[in-house]
């Protein structure tokens, strides 16, 4: 008989993993689900890219081990985008990295920064990820609020009023996953400040920073000025040229914390490969055109849900970015879990309990709109037909 290590028998599965088998068992009946709970883009990467890709994986000389700091281009690419898109200038060769999507870096990097014993500041509610991270490093997990008063936004003085003394890492999400909530430049300017005097690191999420609905466009937090001294940012393809399935993106900043995170990659992976590399630099390199057509089409879908959820939900939040609604449930509700369950199971809809993303969210849900809008129209419908 297998015996798992005991660390590994304390994990919880993912929430999506158990989701996974609920709607397998559901679609296995013949119903049709329709998935709004998790934030996977449905639309293509741009043409160019796919282009890219299917030339370079042609070539009989794309197919071999990459370097852990990724190909010189990619990284100038990465710092061609931020030059034009943050107004940031990065040194590719010091102060950026490939990443093998956002995710990875979250885990990595807690491995990398803590030990034992350190705490972890957290975003409640935010990405559950950010607080497995810490505990898998040994570290102790520390929520701040973020609060529906003040529309889920970042408050400094949340994050000061949590801080401790073994305070080692600080996390921030702009564009905010669930809420959608966005972060100004200069709330980041002074939390770069406290973190000077506090003696923290801050870690910017950064993934849907170009999918926004009105300017100001979201900042970076390596605009800010000094903020590479105590900071890095986390961005990937995934969400922005909607290569999720690709697992490439990047880390920017700090040249000591990414040359640490080097040296746990070189150990445990070799990077990704050369024809992503190529279709990554060509995204990156390419005019905006796409990414504003395809923010209109994302605001179109945004917009469909509106009217329904001011029918049903006592609050809601419109975000200015993102693609995602975060929501109360309706007042006859006892639990978000209980509305997402009788949601799938009579509506054939799946959402997202907000609960899930800690104890602030708990009587919200998030819902994504990352599909067609005539299949959001028929969720809708269905919905309606169900709770009205």
């Amino acid at each position: 008989m297998i015996n798992p290590s005991t660390k590994i028998s304390g994990i919880k599965p993912y929430y999506f993993l158990n989701l996974q088998k609920r709607i397998d068992e559901l679609q296995s009946t013949g119903r049709e689900i329709i998935r709004l709970d998790i934030g996977s883009p449905d639309l293509p990467p741009p043409p160019e890219v796919i282009d890219s890709l299917t030339e370079s994986i042609r070539k009989p000389d794309t197919h071999g081990y990459t370097s852990t700091r990724g190909p010189a281009y990619f990284r100038e690419a990465v710092a061609v985008y931020y030059q034009n898109r943050f107004n940031v200038t990065l040194n590719p060769e010091e102060e950026v990295s490939p990443l093998l999507g956002s995710k990875e870096a979250i885990i990595n990097l807690h491995q990398v920064l803590l030990n034992a014993g350190d705490d972890v500041l957290v975003p409640n509610p935010g990405y559950p990820t950010y607080a497995f991270g810490a505990e898998y490093a040994g570290a102790n997990v520390i929520p701040y609020a973020l609060n529906s008063d003040n529309a889920f936004s970042l408050e400094n003085q949340q994050i000061e009023n949590t801080l401790t003394a073994n305070t080692k890492l600080v996390w921030i999400n702009y564009p905010n996953n669930p809420t959608g909530s966005v972060v100004q430049s200069d709330t980041l300017e002074n939390l770069v400040q406290l973190a000077k005097e506090r003696h923290f690191i801050l870690i910017h999420d950064a993934p849907y920073s170009d999918i926004y609905y009105e300017d100001p466009k979201p900042p970076s937090l390596l605009s800010i000025a000094g903020a590479r001294d105590v900071a890095v940012e986390i961005n990937s393809l995934s969400k922005t040229y909607h290569m999720a399935g690709w697992r490439i993106g990047m880390i920017c900043g700090n040249r000591e914390i990414i040359s640490a995170l080097q040296t746990l990659k070189s150990k445990v992976d070799n990077s990704t490969s050369i024809p992503i590399f190529r279709a990554a630099s060509t995204a990156l390199l390419m005019d905006r055109s796409w990414i504003l057509a395809r923010n209109q089409e994302m605001k179109n879908r945004r917009d469909l849900f509106i009217d329904y959820l001011t029918r049903i939900s006592p609050c809601f939040i419109k975000p200015k970015a993102g693609f995602y609604l975060w929501a109360q449930i309706p007042a006859s509700f006892s639990s978000d879990i209980d509305f997402c369950n009788e949601a799938l199971d009579n509506a054939g809809v799946s959402m997202t309990p907000g609960s899930i993303y800690g104890s602030n969210g708990k009587n919200y849900f998030r819902i994504s709109f990352c599909q067609p809008q005539d299949v959001l129209q028929r969720a809708i419908n269905k919905l309606q037909a169900w709770y009205l």
